[in-house]
Parts: structure tokens; sequence; C-alpha cells
């Protein structure tokens, strides 16, 4: 379910900033600020979502097993999604 809703999420993301490129930004961003408050708790269940090993096809439960499979993988994007550069970036 929390799958769906981050593919509906980062549809909504991707439109909306194509949106405001070519059009300005709105005046409320509060739409915003919650798709990315979705982003940052994706950020944090992957920490703890198991996976099925690759070798041994078994279901991996260990937090510290997870978490280096996770930073080996995606991390890096999800990380760089969550930063908010509009906050960083002078107008």
């Amino acid at each position: 379910m929390f799958d769906n809703l981050m593919l509906i999420a980062s549809c909504y993301n991707t439109f909306t900033q194509a949106f405001y490129a070519a059009f300005g930004n709105p005046t409320s961003k509060v739409p915003d600020y919650l798709i990315e408050s979705l982003f940052f708790f994706d950020f944090l269940f992957c920490f703890c979502q198991e996976f099925k090993d690759e070798e041994t096809y078994t279901v991996v439960s260990d937090m510290k097993r997870i978490a280096k499979h996770y930073i080996k993988g995606s991390f890096i994007f999800d990380f760089l999604a969550i930063i908010p550069f509009e906050l960083f970036l002078l107008d």
C-alpha cells in the first residue's frame, strides 16, 4: 500500500516540478511539503525493510545487514531526494 502511495507521490512531484519550472512557484507549498515528508518516511522505512539474499534466497531480517544492503543500493538516490535544495538556493 505504501509503495502505491509513493508511486503517486513521485508522479505528483514530477509533474508539479515541471509545472513550477514553466509557470513559477505557487504561493502555498503545503502539499509539496507533505509529499516531501512522504519521501523522508520512505527513506526511514527502507532501513527496516527485509530483503531476499541474492545468493541464498533467504529473507534477511537482521537490521545491520538490511542497513548495509540499503546503503550499497539506492541509499544515495533516496538521500539526495530528501534534501530541500530550494531552501539552500538563493533567489
